[in-house]
């Protein structure tokens, strides 16, 4: 299930929500069916609680850096409407409140020539992420990276 950001929030979280919820009061055909979401972490912290209240078991974020500098750098974060720009800080918090609630948080950074990978598994195994992966780097075409 697709689950994107537009104009500064989650775009149909309710609709993923009740899907899930349907999904899980049908019979089942065989064995249960797990959730999982991908996600940036640019949310704000409470869409973790919705999340778990939801019937969403994993989450899988991608840290991308282990300091503000670093993730501005990859990220990139555009101002919303509301003139409020994400942060570095927004993402840890998102993370740490998904492990907080009890979701099974599993976090990737992109194997970019700035980011020290080692310093982005620290930081994930800090805020309590169980699970961390790589991910190849493709860097935007109007990118000094090319």
């Amino acid at each position: 299930m697709l689950i994107s950001r537009s104009e500064g929030g989650l775009i149909r979280l309710p609709v993923l929500l009740e899907t899930i919820s349907e999904i899980q009061r049908s019979p089942p055909p065989g064995p249960e069916v797990a959730f999982s979401v991908t996600s940036c972490g640019l949310f704000d912290a409470s869409v973790a609680r919705e999340f778990k209240a939801g019937g969403v078991q994993y989450v899988t974020f991608s840290l991308n850096a282990h300091d503000e500098r670093t993730w501005g750098d990859v990220m990139q974060p555009q101002i919303d409407k509301s003139g409020r720009c994400r942060s570095f800080q927004d993402v840890c918090r998102f993370i740490d409140a998904a492990v907080t609630c009890g979701l099974e948080v599993e976090c990737t950074a992109v194997h970019a020539p700035h980011v020290q990978l080692m310093k982005v598994r620290e930081l994930a195994v800090s805020l309590g992420v169980k699970a961390f992966k790589t991910t190849p780097f493709f860097p935007a075409a109007n990118s000094s990276e090319l």
